[in-house]
Formats: structure tokens, sequence, C-alpha cells
């Protein structure tokens, strides 16, 4: 009988249900097709510090590449690395963490650590510590911080990490798998409630790559999140002079690039051009370019493109002036924004405009 069972995972080369028998001290493997247990790791009722014992394991995770099992062995505040087919004990990681998981696009193992506040990374092949996200000890709600980082989950679709990152931040971190650099935020920092736009204490996180969805259980609302993964998209403009600013010619145009990146979902985006809040005496024209930097199409005030996960689109902007600009870049500023269907912006970049 099972004792407040806390995770589930599923290692599809054995045909394996595991579940983290928490109360119980063990990691149960079942059948999947006939659901019959056929394996167990740990001891049943019999917590304990060696190799043959689980103390209220938490979590359990696969590294279906290496053939390992992940376990969050919280009692005995450590990770447990098994064999997949023989469930023999391989390695262990001395870190407290409530999940563990594989991180394919760079081999290694993510550790979630609320108590401290950080996601911890090992090397997948040599069980040893790389680094870390957040600082140990210190909570806050910028990039670089984590209040209470619970839960993981990998995007392949999209090759990126997310942390749910519980009170009082209350939100999903989104970072690139490889480099693990910050890209965007669901939910709304310390601003929990019962609002469809975020988690209030965010609980467990999966992603469903065949659908482009993302789960977040939140057990205070008693309900569970699904979020459509989007585009993310950075953007980089180059001037002709490499100093931020568009030096436009009166009555005739000056151009500059624009390079980018697709580190999210795959979707249909449009490139648009605006000068924010400001009313400039300019005209600007986009087009899409090919490999030798040549529109693909005639300039014009927007380009629509589809974008695919991964993709690297380079663009050329062109801008005349009808009267002088004075170089503020506060308020004389051109904005290249990616928009989808829904009027998101989802990545820009600009570039202050001087004239006469």
């Amino acid at each position: 009988m099972l004792r407040k069972p806390a995770d589930v995972g599923f290692d599809t080369a054995n045909n394996h249900i595991l579940v983290a028998d928490t109360g119980n001290h063990l990691i149960r493997l079942y059948d999947a097709d006939s659901l019959t247990q056929v394996a167990a790791i740990g001891t049943v009722g019999h917590p304990g510090r060696d190799n043959r014992h689980l103390d209220q394991p938490l979590s359990v995770a696969l590294n279906e590449t290496a053939g390992q099992i992940y376990v969050a062995d919280g009692g005995n505040r450590r990770i447990q690395i098994f064999d997949a087919k023989t469930f023999a004990h391989i390695a262990s990681l001395e870190t407290a963490g409530t999940e563990a998981i594989f991180d394919p696009a760079a081999n290694r193992i993510l550790v979630a650590d609320p108590a401290r506040m950080r996601v911890e990374s090992y090397d997948a092949s040599r069980f040893t510590r790389l680094s870390q996200i957040g600082t140990t000890g210190r909570p806050g709600n910028d990039a670089n911080h984590f209040a209470a980082p619970a839960a993981l989950a990998f995007d392949p679709a999209a090759k990126t990490i997310l942390v749910a990152d519980g009170f009082p931040n209350d939100r999903v971190q989104i970072f690139e798998a490889t480099e693990l650099r910050f890209l965007s935020t669901l939910g709304n920092t310390a601003e929990g409630s019962i609002s469809n736009n975020l988690a209030f204490s965010p609980g467990g996180i999966a992603v469903d790559p065949a659908h482009g969805q993302v789960f977040v259980s939140d057990p205070d609302n008693e309900r569970v999140l699904v979020y459509a993964a989007v585009p993310y998209i950075i953007v980089l403009a180059a001037t002709a002079r490499e100093d931020g600013i568009v030096h436009a010619a009166l009555g005739s145009a000056t151009a500059f690039a624009v390079s980018s990146i697709n580190v999210g979902a795959s979707g249909k985006l449009v490139a648009t051009l605006d000068t924010g809040d400001a009313t400039l005496p300019l005209t600007a024209t986009i087009c899409q370019t090919g490999p030798e930097s040549v529109c693909l199409a005639p300039p014009a005030r927007s380009v629509s493109l589809a974008y695919p996960t991964g993709a690297t689109p380079t663009f050329s902007v062109f801008v005349t002036a009808s009267a002088a600009i004075t170089l503020n870049p506060s308020a004389s500023s051109l904005f290249v924004r990616f928009v989808d269907d829904a009027g998101k912006v989802r990545g820009s970049v600009s570039v202050a405009v001087e004239a006469g």
C-alpha cells in the first residue's frame, strides 16, 4: 500500500512507471502495461542512510540517455543515482534538494534546493558540481535570485529549463538550457492571486512538448494552470558606427542591421517598427535579409514570418529623416518589436536616432 506518494516518473526504455512512495521510504517500479509492481528501491517501512535504503524520497526522475534514475532522498538530504535496469547504486550527490532532473542540452543534473534558494548544476557523467542559479541563502525576486525553487522541468522543444519558484515570488522562471541564461517569467513576482496569469506558490511543473504546453500545479488554489509555450526572441541591432545610434541623413535612407534567434517555442510573428510614445519626423521600413544581406522582399512597415525554435533570421531597417532630430535616447528612439497574433511582444530591440 502506498503512503503519501509524492512523485511519478516514466522510463520508456524499460517500460516502467516509477513512484516515489515517500511514507514507505521506497521508489516503486511498475510494469507500464500490467501496472503490477516489478521492483523497488529501498526497504519498505525502514528508512536508512546506506545506499540500500532511502528516507522519505521526495521525487524521482529519469536520465534516459545514460539509463539512470535520480531520487531526491529528502530525509537524508542527498540525491541518489541508480541504474535504471539493475537498480544498483551508482553515485550520491551530497546536496539537499526536492527534485533532480537531467538537462540533456548540457549533460548535467539540475537540483532544486528551495531551502537554500538555489538550483545547483552537476556534471551528469562525473557527478561533480559545476555551478548554480540563485544566491545561496539570499532570497530575491530578480532574475538572479529565487525565493523557493522547488520543482524543475526541461522543455525539449524550446530547449529551456523551467523553475517553479514559490512563495513569495509565485512564478515560473525560464532559462536557456545550455548556458542557463535567464529568458522570461510565467506569473507576476510577489503578486500571488487567483488570476489565471500566474500560480500562487507553484508546486510541480511539467512540459508537454507535443502540444506546446506547460502545466503548473497550484495547490493553494486547488487547480493546475496550463500555459501555451510561446516564442522568445533575442534581438540585437548593429548600426553603422557600432554605437547604437542611427545617424540618419535628411531625405535619404540610412540602414542598420538586426539579428535574432528564437529560443522559445515555434510561432508566427510580425516584425514591426515604432517610435514608442514619441512622434519623430522619420519614416522607417524593414525587410528580412538572406545570406548576402540582401532583402528577400521589398522593405515595408512590417514583416510577417514563421519563427521555428532555433531560427536565426536577419533583417535590415531603413530610416529616412525629414527634419532634424536631436540625439536623446529617452525620447528619440526607433523600436523593432516581434509581436504575436495576440499582440504580445515576444522580443524587441531599440536604437537611438539623430538627424540633421
